[in-house]
């Protein structure tokens, strides 16, 4: 049994819910850790572009490809040798933005094939490999107002007296969301909370049973009256799920065998 599926049977065991009960997932896709991909942006590119590849960005028709080039941060290029494939989804050049494949792109939109845009990038490799077709930054369209803050792992933060955004306590946040809020969504950023995008369950699902590479989530939770003592022993188990991530690097050392 997978973590997700002993997350999902403690829960349902805590609360009496049925074991198919929706659980959202931060799309939690690595960016500052060894073997970790990262881009800079080629000098011809104009400055404006990088907005359009924002996991938040605003809609918009699609501009030409945007070219990027992977970045070396001295790493050990003997353990994390540059790729001959890239995983399915993987971090962006900006710490709000994913790339994807036609494959994520095609299976993400039999799921929700409405509202979200897909930027087409043009990457790059150290070595001059280029991946010019078949990958594009990730965009939300919309957003909602929808965590349960009194039950999440974040923090208001102001300025001259007036809220602006929320901020994790420490880390990676526990998120839990009030369910009428984001029914029927199934990629959403909070308006107030847009360093991280969230994905339903069912997305989830669908992006597992099509053996999607590069996939790492983190639970969240959905309110849905349960007692204070509840809510705490979520937040237990959230901690303790974060010991025990997905494996991160998994989809990338298969592409090297």
């Amino acid at each position: 049994m997978d973590n997700d599926a002993i997350f999902l049977a403690r829960f349902s065991f805590t609360f009496g819910a049925k074991p198919e009960t929706d659980m959202p997932y931060i799309l939690d896709i690595p960016r500052h850790l060894p073997g970790c991909m990262n881009w800079s942006d080629l000098p011809q590119t104009p400055k404006d572009s990088s907005k359009f590849t924002s996991l938040s960005g605003m809609s918009h028709d699609a501009m030409p490809p945007i070219p990027f080039v992977q970045a070396h941060y001295e790493e050990n290029l003997e353990l994390f040798p540059i790729p001959r494939e890239l995983p399915d989804v993987f971090q962006g050049r900006w710490s709000r933005s994913f790339f994807v494949s036609a494959r994520f792109k095609d299976v993400f939109r039999s799921v929700e094939p409405k509202a979200h845009y897909f930027q087409p990038v043009d990457l790059t490799m150290l070595d001059g490999t280029q991946f010019p077709r078949g990958y594009f930054a990730l965009g939300v369209e919309g957003r909602v107002e929808a965590i349960d803050v009194a039950n999440s792992d974040v923090k208001e933060k102001h300025f001259d007296g007036k809220f602006l955004y929320y901020a994790a306590k420490s880390g990676e946040p526990f998120i839990q969301w009030q369910s009428e809020k984001i029914a029927g969504h199934h990629l959403w950023i909070d308006r107030h909370f847009p360093s991280h995008g969230f994905i339903s369950d069912e997305m989830y699902k669908a992006l597992k049973r099509a053996g999607i590479k590069g996939l790492s989530v983190v639970p969240s939770a959905i309110t849905g009256g349960v007692s204070s003592l509840s809510n705490r022993y979520l937040s237990r188990l959230a901690r303790r799920l974060r010991r025990f991530r997905h494996h991160r690097y998994d989809a990338l050392d298969k592409l090297h065998e």
